[in-house]
């Protein structure tokens, strides 16, 4: 703390407060500034104070511009003295000409104490002919932005112990405060001018800038907030951006500054330009280009047209997070050349809003083949720009940890590199999967040179750019799997795939936060973690693809089986021919075509499927999970191509007790009160059954005033429930029938199926028992945990209910001489058992009667 109120003693004795600037012959990175110091110096007059403003280093750099010649393979020393501040360390680099840059690994700080000397030795590398010297300040731990550093007195010495001149080593040359230190144009009519101090006045008619045509401006204005930039506005003519460095002076303070004036077109930077050769480095120039690339880490790649020559990579750490891919920027850059590579630096933006895509170039892999050397045709020409190579077939290369392509047949192979997505962070399942299967993909990304190995290569940005060969694909059919997830079928193998590519709109709009490509069937696409729930209603929802534009209509959500009844009250019913999904229970079964299907009891809620194939999947009271579209034959209602997504043992599906007069034979088609019971299994009761020609039963619930048909729809022929019918016929007695309702086409008229055996059950039971005292009854009945069974007894009578299902199975015995017991709709080992009819019989010494009763839970 001691030294700190030292140091800000000294900064108030000092006797003049220099503005921001450069000393003559360096160049300041982003997050330095620079200053001219009177007071804090090691040697003669002055120092560069250096104010460190972020802990990013490799934005802290401040070099010598003027380079040192050296001999390769002599030995060279590099010294300064430095002034450090409690959390900062500098170091030395040493940028070879022909070479690359050198980094030494030792520092001088933090927290020095005062003047301490850096020195450090190094060898020239073989075909080096000069060295810039570069500062570069790191922050240590505690760093707080800003920290304050101060260095002097840079020194070069050869071998034999000769100072080398560092061009203002000595930090002695500064510009004076009215002299500029930088300028650039802001658009084509328009520009800045920076100053080393603070401007009180100027004058319009004392600006003129040179090189491709004289110009002037018609107003120049003092920065309200920076009164060491002057805006020039409104040029007598556009600047044009070219290869002639321009010049702007102000003849009142006799200063002037050379930089590129008007927009550069991004091929103006290409190291082999066609039109006269590239701009200059180190000397500022103005960009307006789109962004195609950000790597978040310090490289961005931009492009202000498609084709070759016009793209390019800048680097550096900060600007990374001011950009976006797609953002339109208009920006302030230097070129320069690093191990090949062509590179824009120290940028400034000046405008920046959302774009529009550049298209990325066709070319050929032959292009970029891995053989061919730096800055040579026809690879250079696409340094830095986005393309894409068609048909490509990728391959591992398991020795260099990299891949590699070809898209004509290995003739010429080029690199697939990860210099944007870092070891192929999201393109690296893609490219394994595009070398699984051996299938051809299209490979967009931006070129660059790989100067560690030495090669041209094309990076892709993340795993949507590998996408298989053959145009987009298509989606051609999408299903629900619940309410917060779905599934979307292509017409070719997907290799990649993102949550941000899908839209659901319909009944509401809804995203997705996981997609995943199935592993055995790569066309398909499972999308999960719904933004909302999907509802399965009468809107017709589309799942959209934004990536290769393409979408498909289909009913998103479970979708009630009531919504596919043509006399459905609630605004009609679902489309024929688009893919809904269903949750419902079997309720019947041909074996043959037909299955029938229910999700609740009641009116609507039954449905018909045909499928020669799907009745081999399903058993009765299994719960099944699948998608089919609706049709209609010859009045019937059915659902067609049907796929099972699930299938699990369920209970019975509990038929509805409805009067016969809801099937009436005369009722027309697709009319109620018939319609609505189409598909549903049903139970009429207390019916006589009679056989009629035409080898049909019949049966009325109402002395005959209302008939309805028995069909063969599920026991076809009435294989299996001919006989028991023939004997309900003979006796005259009323029976229980029970069967799914459908529309005989051929005979037009509506009838009720039985399934089997079962679904004809003699009402022999009675209340009470002629010519006995016994009286048997249950209450509730229909029940949905437990119903009482009430009974009476002559004297002396002791009893047993017993419980059987509907195929006759005991369930539960019931012993008492009470008047009542009850049933829990539990077996013997106290489990539930699934809702349907069940039979209760009373056991005497004397007689057996039974009655019917429903368990529906």
């Amino acid at each position: 703390m001691k030294k700190l109120a030292i140091l800000f003693s000294l900064l108030l004795m000092s006797g003049i407060c220099f503005a921001q600037a450069l000393p003559d012959d360096w160049i300041g990175d982003t997050d330095i500034d620079t200053y001219q110091e009177d007071t804090i110096v090691h040697s003669g007059t002055y120092s560069c104070k250096v104010v460190v403003n972020s802990g990013t280093q490799g934005n802290c750099d401040f070099s010598n511009d003027v380079a040192i010649p050296v001999t390769a393979g002599d030995t060279y020393t590099v010294s300064f003295w430095a002034y450090t501040s409690e959390h900062t360390r500098i170091t030395c680099a040493l940028d070879w000409t022909g070479a690359s840059s050198t980094y030494p690994g030792t520092y001088i700080g933090p927290d020095t104490g005062g003047w301490a000397q850096y020195t450090q030795s190094d060898v020239v590398p073989d075909g080096v002919t000069a060295v810039n010297l570069r500062l570069r300040f790191y922050d240590t731990s505690g760093f707080t932005a800003p920290e304050t550093c101060y260095v002097d007195d840079v020194t070069f010495e050869s071998p034999t112990g000769t100072s080398l001149p560092v061009t203002n080593g000595d930090f002695e040359s500064w510009p004076s405060s009215s002299s500029i230190i930088k300028a650039y144009a802001i658009g084509t009519e328009d520009m800045d001018v920076f100053y080393a101090g603070a401007m009180t006045s100027v004058s319009v008619s004392d600006y003129q800038l040179t090189g491709t045509s004289t110009i002037t401006f018609t107003a120049a204005e003092i920065d309200a907030t920076d009164p060491t930039l002057v805006h020039l506005t409104d040029a007598s003519e556009s600047m044009i951006g070219d290869l002639t460095l321009d010049t702007i002076t102000d003849a009142a303070n006799s200063t002037s500054y050379e930089f590129y004036a008007g927009v550069t077109p991004i091929a103006l930077t290409n190291t082999l330009w066609p039109s006269d050769g590239h701009i200059e480095n180190g000397i500022l120039a103005t960009f307006d280009a789109t962004v195609t690339a950000n790597d978040g880490y310090n490289n961005v790649w931009f492009s202000d047209f498609d084709g070759a020559y016009n793209g390019v990579l800048l680097f550096d750490y900060n600007f990374v997070d001011d950009v976006a891919v797609d953002d339109q920027v208009l920006f302030v850059a230097e070129r320069d050349e690093y191990n090949n590579v062509t590179e824009l630096k120290n940028p400034v933006i000046i405008d920046s809003y959302g774009g529009f895509p550049i298209t990325p170039t066709v070319i050929p892999g032959s292009d970029i083949d891995m053989t061919i050397p730096a800055n040579t045709n026809p690879a250079e020409q696409w340094e830095g720009q986005l393309v894409v190579i068609e048909n490509v077939i990728v391959a591992a290369n398991t020795k260099d940890d990299l891949y590699i392509g070809s898209d004509d047949g290995w003739t010429t192979t080029f690199v697939i590199g990860d210099n944007v997505d870092y070891q192929y962070g999201s393109s690296g399942t893609a490219l394994d999967a595009a070398v699984a299967s051996g299938n051809p993909v299209d490979l967009i990304g931006v070129v660059d040179w790989q100067y560690t190995d030495g090669y041209f290569r094309v990076n892709p940005r993340d795993a949507d750019d590998i996408t298989p060969s053959g145009g987009n694909p298509s989606v051609i059919k999408a299903w629900a799997l619940s309410e917060d997830e779905l599934d979307v079928m292509y017409d070719i193998d997907m290799t990649s795939a993102t949550p941000g590519w899908y839209y659901l709109t319909g009944t509401a709009t809804i995203t997705f936060d996981t997609v995943e490509i199935d592993g055995d069937e790569p066309q398909i696409v499972h999308l999960s973690g719904a933004s909302q729930d999907m509802i399965g209603d009468l809107v017709l929802d589309n799942i959209y693809d934004s990536n290769s534009d393409t979408d498909y209509d289909f009913y998103a959500g479970i979708t009630p089986i009531a919504l596919t009844n043509t006399n459905n009250p609630s605004k009609g019913h679902i489309q024929n021919d688009r893919v809904a999904t269903f949750f419902a229970t079997v309720s019947a079964n041909d074996a043959f075509s037909d299955v029938w299907v229910s999700d609740d009891t009641g009116a609507y809620n039954g449905v018909h499927v045909f499928d020669y194939d799907f009745v081999d999947l399903v058993s009765v009271s299994d719960d099944v999970l699948f998608y089919a579209t609706r049709d209609e034959y010859n009045n019937k209602t059915e659902l067609v191509d049907p796929v099972l997504l699930n299938s699990e043992t369920g209970e019975d599906v509990v038929p509805t007790v409805v009067t016969g007069l809801n099937i009436d034979w005369t009722i027309p088609a697709n009319t109620d009160p018939a319609e609505m019971w189409e598909g549903q299994l049903i139970m009429i009761e207390n019916a006589i059954i009679q056989g009629i020609d035409g080898d049909e039963y019949v049966g009325s619930d109402d002395s005959w005033n209302t008939t309805f048909v028995i069909g063969d729809a599920v026991d076809y022929h009435y294989t299996a429930i001919g006989t028991l019918l023939d004997s309900a016929v003979a006796s005259g007695e009323p029976y229980d029938i029970i069967g799914v309702v459908d529309w005989n086409y051929s005979e037009e008229h509506y009838r009720i199926n039985p399934r089997g055996t079962q679904d004809i059950i003699p009402n022999v039971s009675v209340d009470p028992v002629p010519g006995t005292d016994f009286v048997l009854q249950n209450h509730p009945n229909p029940f949905a945990g437990s119903t009482t069974i009430s009974f009476s007894l002559p004297q002396n009578h002791s009893a047993e209910i017993k419980i059987y299902n509907i195929h006759g199975q005991l369930v539960k015995t019931l012993s008492g001489v009470e008047e009542t017991v009850f049933w829990n709709g539990k077996d013997e080992k106290n489990n539930d058992v699934a809702s349907g009819i069940y039979f209760y019989t009373l056991d005497t010494k004397d007689t057996t009667i039974s009655k019917k009763m429903i368990l529906m839970r």
